[in-house]
């Protein structure tokens, strides 16, 4: 039997989500939408056409039917791959009196067969209508491959949207807050209103296109598959991280509207720093953004009739080494065993420590995280923990490299490379996205070794803000962390990380004349691109200048992705946490000691943790800590501390005890 699990305080928050922030662009919950503009209350569609196994499908309910759910699908769009085995159970409960399923596959670029198999797999109950052309989809003016419309007894359109919001465009839930589609079913077979009638349905758009070709309009062999080719196939590819493959006029034609939605918001190729005369140190050699040229190109390819050109004009197809793109390794570490992926929800991050299997100090050149299931991971950082340390330290030491969608390897340039000293460990933190099919995933990181020491050693380093505290409700809190450089310092890339809180990122660095420059500028950070950005000509900041990163946050229930908008949110590494770090990749001048930018970054945390303890044990107001003040059970720590014996602790004692400690 259906369960009711209505709730007026869930519908109460997924109204409150009409108010779209800086983020609604990037993350996309379903929002309420106007009754009638969604047919809602009108006769369906007078439509029949054949199932996958030839049978006659109509699209009205008959006199033993109580209702009729008809729920688009995909067997690439990502969204749609998550809610299928959702689906799955709903279409196999008890339902009395009877409802019929109808699912319609909008994919475009795959077979009847292929829809037979995913139907299988998650268990689709009902009729199974492969629409290649959307000729289904366009008489049931749908726009989304998650929609689902709800039809009752008379033919009467009750319900059309979303099924639940536990998945939207660029965030997950571990469980729902709302159950649009349920709740209505749960109404009408109880002969009730249906308490919310339409909502938008965030999945990959359907809408086709809206005018003929025309003389100048672009063909795909001419113009749109040089774009493609050029921006896109290194991920959406046959075995690419990509959720569809982009390879051929079919794959292209059926995914247009989505192409097009994403190339309008500028969200793909994925790109996120702003305007160029926000940055003060040059251009990014990485820049992934389209050129306005393509991007209108693209554009009115999908807008108007989507032509396919004479093939003669196609390019030559580009070609991939199906595993490591950057050669073969010199040396590879794998996970030790296969990690279990489940099919739904969200997963904690996975930590592993693995050994180097290296023999001696080793100077890396270049580096390439393989997964074995690419469509489940989001992103992992490794980092190097040295010998005789039993974990790593913290988020910001230590960093070795990274895997994020869209770029998984680095080669550096002649003469640099990174130190990984004898008999370390490597620590594996990934983030792993249940894509709604259960498999593993064994990584592996191949490395390029120098065959000589670098002319200068490339390392990498966090100015992170651990303090940070979000308030409950806030839409634009602002958080920061600043080291002052002890040294002249060449920054090669910079890094923004934060959480599905973050919206906005910066970079600035006050130079010692006063003067304030931007490194790098984001207005609308996504959490589900972990982008390096890579400076073309690396600028150098003098010794005495001032870092800043500052980051905005989103703690409000206009953020799709917010686990919790009542919660203070505090720094940690889970997801539900935050985080506020800015990893930057630099080396220093070959007089200079390499370890000096480590030591002041450590120094920060130091003098960070003495403000915070010595604020809370001056009794007396006088910027020193006694041993009287300190907490009994507490006075063996402080005995470590004052290295003078004098019975009193500062700032500075506090930070050499640290330094000592640390050595």
């Amino acid at each position: 039997m259906l369960h009711r699990r209505h709730s007026q305080i869930g519908i109460a928050l997924f109204t409150l989500q009409i108010a779209f922030c800086a983020l609604g662009d990037i993350r996309e919950a379903p929002v309420p939408r106007a009754p009638a503009a969604a047919g809602i209350g009108r006769l369906s569609p007078e439509l029949t056409t054949s199932s996958v196994t030839n049978t006659q499908v109509s699209f009205r309910p008959n006199d033993r039917e109580h209702a009729l759910v008809i729920a688009l699908t995909s067997t690439t769009c990502p969204i749609s791959k998550k809610f299928a085995p959702l689906l799955g159970r709903m279409s196999q409960d008890d339902q009395t009196p009877p409802i019929r399923w109808i699912f319609v596959d909008v994919t475009g670029s795959n077979s009847p067969n292929d829809f037979a198999d995913f139907a299988k797999k998650h268990q689709f109950s009902g009729d199974l209508v492969h629409d290649p052309k959307l000729e289904v989809a366009s008489a049931l003016d749908a726009t989304s491959t998650t929609e689902a419309i709800l039809i009752d007894r008379t033919g009467t359109i009750r319900y059309r949207g979303c099924v639940d919001d536990r998945y939207g465009i660029g965030y997950a839930h571990d469980a729902p807050r709302m159950t649009p589609l349920l709740d209505a079913i749960v109404a009408l077979s109880d002969d009730q209103e249906v308490p919310l009638l339409a909502t938008s349905a965030p999945g990959c758009a359907l809408t086709p296109a809206t005018a003929q070709p025309g003389e100048d309009t672009p063909t795909y062999h001419g113009t749109v598959s040089r774009i493609i080719q050029a921006n896109c196939l290194t991920c959406h590819r046959t075995g690419g991280a990509a959720p569809f493959p982009l390879e051929t006029y079919e794959q292209v034609r059926s995914n247009a509207a989505m192409i097009r939605r994403v190339v309008s918001r500028g969200t793909m190729p994925p790109w996120f720093a702003g305007p160029q005369e926000r940055h003060d140190y040059g251009l990014f050699s990485n820049d992934q953004s389209l050129p306005e040229a393509d991007r209108t190109a693209i554009i009115a390819w999908a807008e108007e009739g989507r032509p396919e050109g004479s093939a003669s004009s196609a390019p030559l197809p580009r070609t991939f080494d199906p595993s490591w793109t950057i050669g073969t390794p010199d040396h590879t570490v794998q996970l030790p065993s296969a990690q279990p992926i489940k099919a739904e929800g969200e997963m904690p991050y996975v930590d592993i420590q693995v050994p180097t299997g290296l023999v001696g100090d080793t100077w890396v050149q270049g580096w390439e995280i393989l997964p074995t299931d690419r469509s489940v991971v989001h992103h992992a950082l490794i980092f190097i923990v040295p010998k005789g340390r039993r974990r790593q330290f913290g988020a910001t030491d230590g960093f070795l490299a990274a895997y994020v969608p869209g770029n998984s390897a680095t080669i550096y340039p002649d003469g640099f490379a990174k130190y990984v000293p004898a008999g370390c460990d490597l620590h594996f933190q990934i983030h792993y996205t249940p894509n709604g099919t259960a498999t593993t995933d064994q990584m592996t990181l191949g490395l390029l070794i120098a065959d000589e020491p670098p002319t200068h050693e490339m390392r990498t380093i966090g100015i992170a803000d651990r303090r940070l505290r979000i308030p409950p409700g806030a839409a634009a809190h602002v958080e920061s962390a600043t080291l002052m450089l002890p040294a002249d310092v060449n920054v090669f890339s910079v890094t923004p990380h934060m959480h599905i809180r973050g919206a906005a990122f910066e970079a600035r660095v006050e130079e010692p004349d006063g003067s304030t420059k931007t490194l790098i500028h984001i207005p609308s950070y996504d959490f589900n691109w972990q982008l390096g950005y890579r400076f073309a000509q690396p600028p150098v900041l003098p010794k005495g200048s001032k870092v800043t990163v500052q980051g905005t946050f989103d703690n409000s229930t206009a953020n799709p992705g917010n686990p919790d908008p009542t919660q203070q949110v505090r720094f940690g590494k889970q997801t539900d946490d935050e985080m506020l770090i800015g990893y930057f990749e630099y080396w220093l001048n070959d007089e200079e000691d390499p370890d000096t930018l480590d030591r002041a970054s450590d120094d920060q945390i130091f003098f960070e943790e003495a403000r915070r303890l010595i604020a809370r044990w001056d009794k007396d107001g006088d910027k020193r800590v006694s041993r009287e003040e300190v907490p009994e059970r507490r006075r063996f720590q402080f005995d470590l501390i004052d290295l003078n014996d004098d019975g009193l602790v500062d700032e500075l004692e506090f930070v050499e005890a640290a330094r000592q400690l640390l050595r």
